[in-house]
């Protein structure tokens, strides 16, 4: 009899313990799954979270610069989460065949900022390309144009090469006789009719390369005759820099013509009669009080240019008055 109520007891420890360690299991295996399921649903946000802001990244790219050696654009960041630019791909589009390359960056761009970009990859003037630049999250973005032409262009507030300022030392002449250290404004003007003179106009360079001028540089002076009716007043062209009138002859445009530096201003010299001549403008032999709509048309040279291409411009100089005397 005790040895029956020995094994009973044994048997039921025996049953307890394996009740607990089922109990347990089941825990344990449910505890599992819950962990799992957890792990999962954390996968499942954090996946949803970066598509979310993979969705929401949006670059765009605009102002491509041109006649430059490196590339540089602007960005704007106009989605709803900050951007990192990793990979620049560019194609040149001028090599035969096409060639491809990729080039790291590391640009920021927090939402609503815009940027200009010196990427620091070297392009070739004249050559015509294609890019898109790529994020750490997986998105591609090109400026709006299918290629870019690596060409010079005029830049600067105004869309045009050259600029005038309206100030009184922008615009000014001499006589025969005298240095610049006697120039006088010529908006508006007083002579002697008959008076040699030699004009010359402060001029702005728009590019970010050196330009130089050519001899076919020229002023143009129109007047309305008395019906109203515009004629040609006078037309004269460049001579050299700080040139005076000494022997009734100015000083002929050099052969290797002027510079003027990028985005700097330089003085223009207006005055013989026929293009590397050296015969000075006189006014008109008669007394008169005429109004002029005068232009400066500038042919140039850029410096560096691969295709040596011969460009025209105007520099409008709007309205003079001269008044010729006895």
């Amino acid at each position: 009899m005790n040895l029956l109520r020995i094994r009973r007891g044994v048997s039921g420890i025996i049953s307890g313990v394996f009740l607990v360690g089922l109990t347990v299991m089941i825990f344990s295996a449910l505890s599992w799954q819950f962990f799992r399921a957890d792990q999962y649903n954390q996968v499942v946000l954090e996946r949803q979270q970066r598509e979310w802001e993979r969705f929401n990244e949006r670059l765009t790219i605009t102002n491509v610069q041109t006649g430059v050696n490196t590339l540089r654009f602007d960005v704007i960041n106009y989605g709803s989460v900050s951007a990192q630019i990793t990979d620049l791909y560019l194609t040149n589009l001028s090599a035969t065949p096409h060639s491809h390359s990729r080039h790291s960056q590391n640009i920021w761009m927090a939402l609503g900022t815009a940027k200009t970009i010196d990427t620091v990859v070297t392009i070739e003037v004249g050559d015509t390309y294609r890019f898109i630049v790529t994020t750490a999250r997986g998105n591609a973005f090109a400026p709006s144009a299918t290629y870019i032409v690596n060409e010079a262009q005029p830049l600067g507030g105004q869309t045009v090469p050259f600029t005038l300022s309206f100030l009184s030392d922008s615009f000014q002449y001499i006589t025969s006789g005298q240095t610049w250290n006697d120039n006088r404004s010529a908006w508006y003007m007083t002579e002697k009719k008959g008076t040699a003179v030699v004009f010359r106009l402060n001029v702005t360079n728009n590019y970010d390369r050196d330009v130089r001028l050519l001899s076919g540089c020229n002023m143009l002076m129109i007047t309305p005759d008395p019906q109203g009716n515009l004629k040609a007043g006078y037309k004269m062209f460049i001579v050299k820099e700080e040139t005076t009138i000494v022997g009734g002859n100015v000083q002929r445009f050099p052969l290797d013509g002027q510079w003027i530096p990028a985005k700097k201003s330089r003085y223009l010299y207006f005055s013989a009669t026929s293009e590397n001549g050296t015969t000075p403008t006189s006014l008109i032999n008669n007394v008169e009080d005429n109004n002029y709509i005068n232009f400066g048309a500038i042919f140039y040279k850029i410096k560096d240019d691969p295709l040596n291409t011969t460009y025209g411009a105007t520099v409008g100089i709007i309205a003079m008055q001269i008044k010729t005397t006895n």
